[in-house]
């Protein structure tokens, strides 16, 4: 075998799947799933083929649907599934998800740069893989980072937030959703704490981990973070399919880790953003700011408008002559500055991210020196920080009612 990582157990008879020397092991049969990884593989080896990489994203390569698999578009029996597909069916398939809706809040003023209109701007995240195979770039590297940072993740965070829908419901489908998550997360050839094998959002956190030193015990904190939610919902939810059905309250367990695995899954694609803005990679420093500066208008509209202004709305490096002057060293540490600033409306920490290659860029300092924080001139005697949050529920209800999200703003 040469995926050491990855083997199946038995899968005729009870799909069992052993992931990362056993770090995950799904009860479903969870392999098509994986191979989407091969897609993005694929995707990258097509660097000078643009058309084929094309082909690959939207139809789909090497992972098939099975014949009772369906959207809530239509039977998709004998197709294969694709990445392109997990953006462009976003607004049928994750219209009640209060995260899509943060995207597409911010996307409405990003329309006018980027050409959309409608309901595209739910579908972000195809149209910046097509804007990178496309004639104004036509960068296989940069479409295939796309996909996974904004698709496939949304993707993920789609299977997470299915889950607690479905045990709100009382339904037995938890565990099959969270092997669903773990699949599009890990991916097919990943090799543990090995950033030189797999092409998911695992890897991409491998590779983050190198860069910011955040790795422990051979395997990024955030990569060891996110397995041991994962299988502490596997084993809270999956082992007893009733569970969600006996305790009208279980859904909102769930809740508390989906938000907890959503917050260490956006830990990479925080660094991947200074990383690109430090080595001065203005089309990747566009597309890393589209899949982290959306969230931060729901709770930090400060840095939210530093960060909009700077990076997205300001970004002219993708046209201008010279891109290597097209942001000075000040607006780097505005930036910069702002980012950290943010971090805990992202509920990550100065310490989740780390510090880039040492001392090009320090770690923020998560203590502030006050035992609790002042806020607007008093000074708390009692932590306060969590119920002071509030007012973040109340922005991002706002702006999925003018989105006439209603579902998503309930939930």
């Amino acid at each position: 075998l040469t995926l050491a990582c990855l083997f199946l157990t038995n899968a005729a008879a009870d799909d069992n799947i052993s992931l990362l020397d056993g770090s995950y092991v799904s009860t479903t049969d969870i392999t098509n799933h994986l191979n989407i990884a091969l897609d993005i593989k694929e995707m990258r080896s097509s660097t000078s083929d643009i058309e084929s990489a094309m082909l690959v994203y939207q139809e789909g390569s090497h992972s098939p649907y099975k014949s009772n698999d369906s959207t809530k578009r239509a039977s998709v029996a004998g197709k294969k599934r694709s990445i392109a597909n997990f953006s462009t069916s976003a607004y049928t398939e994750m219209i009640d998800e209060p995260i899509l809706g943060m995207f597409a809040y911010t996307m409405q003023e990003v329309m006018p740069v980027l050409e959309s209109t409608g309901m595209r701007k739910y579908e972000y995240g195809d149209i910046m893989v097509l804007d990178a195979l496309g004639k104004s770039v036509q960068n296989v590297k940069l479409a295939s980072d796309a996909a996974v940072a904004l698709n496939v993740w949304m993707w993920i965070a789609h299977q997470l937030y299915s889950a607690v829908y479905a045990c709100r419901r009382g339904e037995e489908s938890v565990g099959m959703l969270i092997d669903l998550a773990v699949a599009y997360y890990i991916g097919n050839e990943q090799e543990v704490g090995d950033s030189g094998t797999g092409y998911l959002i695992y890897n991409l956190v491998e590779k983050m981990g190198e860069l910011f030193g955040t790795k422990e015990d051979g395997e990024s904190l955030a990569n060891t973070k996110i397995l041991i939610l994962f299988n502490e919902i596997k084993e809270a939810f999956g082992v007893d399919a009733n569970v969600c059905s006996k305790d009208e309250n279980a859904y909102k367990i769930l809740h508390v880790y989906v938000n907890e695995i959503i917050a260490q899954m956006t830990i990479p694609l925080v660094q991947s953003l200074i990383h690109k803005l430090i080595e001065e990679d203005y089309n990747a420093v566009l597309m890393y700011s589209l899949s982290v500066i959306p969230v931060i208008q729901g709770c930090n509209i400060e840095a939210f408008d530093v960060l909009f202004q700077k990076l997205i709305l300001g970004n002219s490096f993708r046209s201008v002559d010279n891109p290597l002057d097209a942001i000075k060293n000040d607006d780097v540490r505005l930036v910069l500055d702002s980012l950290q600033d943010s971090y805990s409306c992202l509920s990550i920490t100065c310490s989740d991210v780390g510090a880039y290659k040492t001392d090009v860029v320090q770690a923020c300092d998560d203590a502030d020196g006050a035992d609790y924080p002042m806020m607007v001139g008093y000074l708390p005697n009692t932590d306060v920080q969590e119920q002071a949050k509030l007012d973040r529920d109340y922005m991002q209800i706002s702006m999925l009612i003018e989105l006439h999200q209603y579902d998503a703003a309930y939930n």
